[in-house]
């Protein structure tokens, strides 16, 4: 498997990096003594890269088209690969044998060879990283058949241009590429399986509009044009070539759909305002909230990773590999992202193909996941990574996120929130958008303390509706709202 291949390198490299410093430290003074006392230290290292570079996605990335957000994941990887090996070594070891100037050594090392040799092999590539393209609320989604310098000149074109009116949820390829990524897009699948692949995007909540071939029909095989032909008999799919279509108009229906919800809101409709009605963002708590999101992810991961060990091998013992579940969500501005947890039920079609029902799929242990919350642990990478926060509205799958409850995506999604503590699943979706826009305009790190706090309470004690907050949320849309009247009105 390359990714493996890629680990089992990246894991050489660091120790190469790890060693390196060590003879940069002592002047290249090693003994062999010196070695083998540094030795446990090196091994801390490996393990723990062995997690953090996986869960970044990094060994997942095809080295020739490496993005800048590789090379900015290398970074993030390579302090919090230095920063745990230098907290479990001191709690180990006391770092008795580890000057305090090493580890800043061994973190430049480790970046210079990790990125350096990935800048060296995509030199002359020009990668675009497709992480920072802007997003477009009525945005295509398509999958690309083949892999070839065409793709790679569209996938550009995407980047610089389409302003992100296409997403593109993955390429498929021959098979030995199946795994990797090309400017952080992943190959998922072959173009024989394209069935399957359309078949696993939408488990995970990626509803397909159009299949983008980068060639002609006669490089298809056969058995890839018959995969075409089915996946548009079984679903409303276009089916288009690169050549004639680089970038997506925008859809004038979409654009007439925009003004018609402000032209509602101008004339009061309730539904409009939770989009239309959301005050000025205050920037300065914002960035605070991310570095304290970020340096509890990264805390609690290290604090975690036995309890999180110990789960997956819950999930593989009970259900089988893979031990990760994902779901794209939209995220903050309504761009998306993966949400991560721990697979708690079975595969969703048996071995004929035929789905299966979530009762035949349910898991007692899966069961058990959920009601702790403990399948929720791997969302730590995501707040990590910047895509959630710890407090935020609950990020919804794209079917549930209409246009009119937009305003709640103006924050990021969280692990909590305030729709939360004060009703969850007993109250209405319009509801929960008021109280999570009621959070978007209140934001502060009283409100965010105040929420960890009712969320304890919240699973000790249980769900309860919280009928003034609802009301306060709604007069601060401008409407008045009846305890009986689930939508609120003007």
């Amino acid at each position: 498997m390359r990714s493996a291949r890629s680990l089992a390198l990246d894991l050489f490299l660091i120790s190469l990096g790890t060693v390196s410093a060590l003879i940069l430290r002592d002047n290249f003074d090693v003994s062999w003594d010196r070695l083998a006392n540094f030795a446990p230290y090196i091994g801390i290292t490996l393990l723990v890269s062995c997690g953090v570079l996986p869960a970044l996605g990094i060994s997942r990335s095809s080295w020739q088209f490496a993005s800048a957000g590789d090379h900015l994941r290398i970074v993030a990887a390579a302090v919090i690969i230095v920063a745990a090996s230098v907290t479990i070594g001191f709690i180990g070891t006391r770092l008795d044998d580890v000057a305090r100037s090493l580890p800043i050594i061994q973190g430049m090392l480790i970046i210079f060879l990790l990125s350096g040799l990935r800048a060296w092999l995509g030199a002359r590539r020009g990668a675009v990283d497709a992480v920072t393209m802007p997003h477009h609320p009525h945005a295509q989604t398509g999958v690309i058949i083949g892999l070839n310098r065409f793709t790679e000149l569209y996938l550009q074109c995407v980047g610089e241009f389409a302003k992100g009116r296409i997403r593109i949820a993955g390429l498929l390829a021959e098979r030995e590429r199946v795994g990797l990524s090309v400017l952080s897009y992943p190959v998922i699948g072959t173009p024989e399986a394209l069935d399957e692949a359309l078949r696993q995007l939408e488990i995970h909540g990626v509803t397909v509009d159009c299949v983008l071939v980068a060639g002609t029909v006669e490089s298809l095989s056969p058995e890839a044009r018959a995969a075409l032909v089915r996946a548009q008999a079984e679903r409303p799919l276009q089916v288009e070539y690169l050549a004639d279509r680089l970038v997506p108009p925008l859809d004038k229906a979409a654009a007439e759909s925009e003004a018609h919800l402000v032209e509602r809101a101008v004339h009061g409709d309730a539904e409009s305002y939770l989009r239309l009605l959301v005050h000025a963002p205050r920037p300065s708590y914002h960035a605070l909230k991310r570095v304290m999101d970020g340096v509890g992810a990264a805390i609690l991961l290290m604090l975690l990773w036995p309890v999180m060990f110990l789960v997956a091998l819950v999930v593989v013992l009970d259900l089988g590999l893979p031990v990760l579940f994902w779901q794209q969500r939209p995220g903050l501005n309504g761009r998306p992202f993966k949400l991560f947890k721990f697979r708690t039920m079975a595969a969703a079609y048996d071995a004929q193909g035929r789905r299966r029902s979530d009762e035949e799929r349910a898991s007692r242990l899966g069961s058990f996941l959920r009601r702790t919350r403990l399948d929720e642990l791997p969302q730590l990478v995501n707040i990590l990574r910047g895509e959630m926060s710890f407090v935020g509205p609950r990020p919804l799958l794209s079917s549930d996120q209409t246009v009119e409850h937009a305003g709640r995506l103006q924050v990021r999604p969280g692990l909590t929130g305030w729709a939360q503590i004060k009703g969850g699943r007993r109250i209405s979706t319009t509801d929960k958008a008021a109280l999570d826009i009621w959070y978007a305009n209140n934001i502060s790190l009283l409100l965010d303390v105040a929420i960890v706090f009712g969320t304890v309470r919240m699973l000790v004690l249980g769900e309860q509706v919280r009928h003034d907050a609802i009301i306060e949320a709604w007069r601060d849309l401008g409407v008045v709202y009846s305890v009986g009247d689930r939508q609120g009105q003007s």
